[in-house]
């Protein structure tokens, strides 16, 4: 994914970036590249409905959407191809499917590899318009897969990327962040074997965007805890808000800021406490905190945003 988008990015196009899935740290890294915010598509998550619109309306932004899938092409939260997967993501947002294949120490058994998925595929009522093969051994290993979908009436192969291409590092929970660790890039590992590669590309609907939300939180004024500690913020939640007519101010546990007193309700993301116990540890943040609690305004905490209000950390 990230090797497309830096090739679109030099091909001059406009790019606009999701992810399926309720996947916080992939988006970091496509936004590294295409310098805006990456959103994120379910069907389970948010609905089709919502996917449609979103997609829609942030396609009006660019001249090129791409999605990346999660975890294989038919897994999603159960059987083949159903709730949650990005075979069935495809179908609801009416997008071709470029599948992406292992092809390390393969040639002739890509054939029907593919074509099992082309035909689970057409039996779903999505279309896979190209492969990607990843971890080619060489421009001669690719042109024997080339060779072989095609003489096999195959989806083409529109583009091969080198096994030695670099890889993200990781940590306990997947992805370091990009403001970590620097940007590989993969450009010189990638290669394109169309002329238009955006011509494989549908049209998207641009009438589903244009819908205007109800603001039930006109008036409203929301703090939210962002910094490295507090940070597994989704960009179309602060959108959502925004939207609802919220006013949205923002705080820092690891500097110690004050919950503003105007605040109608807190919001505390998850993200890394655990790498900043110390900082947590004397944050005069609680203080404001446990003030507003006794208050009785709302305030809601989800995964890391529990462990930085509990009594101490394992």
């Amino acid at each position: 994914m990230l090797a497309l988008l830096q090739y679109l990015k030099a091909q001059q196009h406009n790019v606009v970036s999701f992810k399926a899935g309720p996947d916080f740290l992939d988006p970091l890294w496509h936004q590294a590249i295409t310098g805006k915010y990456s959103y994120n598509l379910d069907t389970r998550m948010i609905g089709a409905a919502n996917s449609q619109q979103l997609l829609a309306k942030q396609a009006l932004t660019a001249d090129v959407a791409v999605i990346e899938g999660v975890m294989g092409l038919f897994d999603g939260r159960s059987g083949v191809g159903e709730s949650g997967s990005s075979a069935e993501l495809a179908k609801v947002l009416q997008v071709p499917i470029f599948l992406v294949v292992d092809a390390k120490g393969m040639s002739g058994s890509i054939v029907p590899l593919v074509s099992g998925f082309c035909a689970y595929a057409e039996k779903m009522g999505v279309k896979i318009s190209g492969i990607i093969a990843n971890r080619v051994g060489s421009a001669h290993h690719a042109s024997l897969l080339k060779t072989v979908l095609q003489e096999h009436q195959q989806p083409p192969l529109i583009a091969w990327v080198e096994k030695d291409a670099p890889v993200l590092p990781e940590r306990h929970l997947g992805l370091m962040q990009p403001s970590e660790v620097a940007l590989p890039d993969f450009l010189p590992f990638f290669h394109v074997e169309v002329a238009d590669l955006v011509a494989l590309f549908a049209e998207a609907d641009s009438h589903l965007g244009e819908q205007k939300p109800i603001q039930l939180l006109k008036g409203k004024k929301i703090a939210i805890a962002q910094d490295a500690a507090c940070c597994f913020i989704y960009p179309v939640n602060l959108a959502f808000l925004r939207e609802q007519g919220a006013e949205l101010v923002f705080f820092s546990p690891v500097a110690g800021d004050a919950i503003p007193n105007t605040a109608d309700a807190v919001w505390l993301p998850g993200g890394y406490p655990e790498l900043f116990v110390q900082a947590l540890s004397i944050s005069k943040t609680w203080f404001s905190l446990g003030e507003f609690i006794e208050a009785g305004k709302p305030v809601l905490a989800e995964c890391g945003g529990v462990d930085v209000i509990g009594r101490g950390f394992n």
